[in-house]
């Protein structure tokens, strides 16, 4: 049953005074203009917007003012960017020119909330048209104001959202250049390395007191596990090439993958606590031989073929648990890993070039523990604003759905 002051409609119960229109009836779209790469740069002072969003700059502009923008062709068409002043639009581009009556910048959140890539034409190059765009229904508030107030309230989400993003952009940029300079030595932390120089070695200055390490020194390589495909899903805990990209260390809830494995293969590819693992392959060399500690004992876990398993050559290691967190991935160590790999189709690595990689290694565990506990710290720090950030476009979602449907009414 519907409730007082609403109205059933093909596009669901929406208020009395709102209705049900078509998008034709909201706006007028078109797509953009054609443009070569060569026309495009970093430097050009005008917005170059194409089908999956910023493309780059441009010397000329088509359009100025307040629109929106549909993604028309490419991975990620039906994308919405909302473009103001002066910008151009691509042939890939659809612009959305308001009708009057209709506040664009609602219309841009409207367009976003109908996920217009379930629209797209599959083949080679996914593509969107303006004839199957412009007969989509959405709920429209007749009144301008009301628009305006919902547009409104969403911009201020958006700009909470875009200050976290900054801040985080800045925290981690902070965290690199601190890591930097604590694993080279470059800066000491207090009660450490007074009266004491700097030695030149092969990896530059670094402080007397430290040692220039070799990774195969000090741990021993293994390739993962490869299977059909059949036998993931249940099983074992295994580690994968994701639960090592982007973070520096492991926990057991990070660890979601499972694979049908034997007892052997757990005893032949076995992850326990204090091992490293790096990934092996990908598209780039940026991608390979990034670091990840595992930080828990995970019963019978295993670890996937895309990966390599560093472990301790003895159990009195002399790295730290938490220092393993950081040391491979100095500028200096990385510089060393992308030099190294080899390139076909993808950019690979292996154990025996890891092997040789060279790494400044504080002779004292207590600088090691030191060093990893202040860079904990700022890691911590990054991940309670990603937390924030996460629950705010959690928050930013629920109002697009009770705002533009006209559950809630702000006017």
């Amino acid at each position: 049953m519907v409730k007082a002051g609403y109205k059933q409609t093909e596009v669901g119960v929406i208020p009395e005074d709102w209705d049900d229109k078509k998008l034709s009836q909201l706006c007028i779209m078109k797509s953009g203009e054609s443009i070569t790469s060569k026309s495009i740069s970093e430097t050009a002072p005008y917005p170059c917007y194409g089908g999956n969003g910023l493309r780059g700059f441009t010397k000329t502009f088509t359009h100025d003012g307040d629109y929106a923008l549909v993604g028309r062709q490419g991975a990620l068409c039906g994308n919405v960017e909302f473009a103001t002043g002066q910008f151009f639009a691509s042939e890939h581009a659809v612009v959305a020119t308001p009708m009057d009556g209709t506040n664009i910048k609602w219309l841009s959140y409207v367009l976003t909330d109908m996920n217009l890539n379930q629209y797209s034409e599959s083949s080679a190059q996914p593509g969107l048209t303006v004839s199957k765009i412009l007969p989509l229904k959405t709920a429209a508030p007749n009144d301008n104001r009301e628009q305006k107030a919902i547009a409104e309230a969403l911009s201020d989400v958006d700009g909470l959202i875009a200050s976290l993003e900054a801040l985080i952009e800045k925290k981690r940029q902070i965290k690199t250049g601190t890591m930097q300079q604590l694993l080279t030595g470059k800066t000491r932390l207090p009660g450490f390395g007074e009266g004491k120089g700097f030695k030149q070695t092969e990896l530059g200055e670094i402080p007397e007191d430290w040692d220039v390490a070799l990774i195969g020194d000090y741990i021993e390589f293994k390739n993962g596990l490869n299977k059909a495909k059949k036998y993931f899903g249940y099983g074992t805990p295994i580690i994968n090439y994701m639960d090592v990209f982007g973070q520096e260390g492991i926990r057991k809830e990070h660890v979601v993958g499972c694979v049908d494995v034997s007892r052997e293969e757990i005893k032949n590819y076995s992850a326990k606590k204090g091992d490293v693992f790096f990934t092996r392959t990908s598209e780039t060399v940026e991608e390979i031989g990034l670091s990840s500690v595992l930080l828990d004992d995970i019963s019978s876990a295993v670890f996937s073929g895309f990966i390599l398993r560093g472990r301790d050559k003895s159990d009195s290691s002399k790295i730290h648990l938490n220092f393993k967190k950081y040391c491979f991935g100095s500028e200096v160590v990385r510089a060393q890993i992308k030099s190294s790999s080899s390139y076909t189709t993808r950019a690979l690595t292996n154990g025996t070039l890891l092997a040789k990689v060279l790494f400044p290694l504080p002779s004292l565990e207590n600088e090691q523990i030191a060093i990893a506990s202040v860079l904990t710290t700022m890691e911590g720090e990054i991940h309670s604003l990603e937390n924030r950030l996460a629950k705010t476009k959690a928050l930013k979602q629920g109002m697009m759905q009770e705002l533009l449907t006209g559950r809630t009414r702000l006017i």
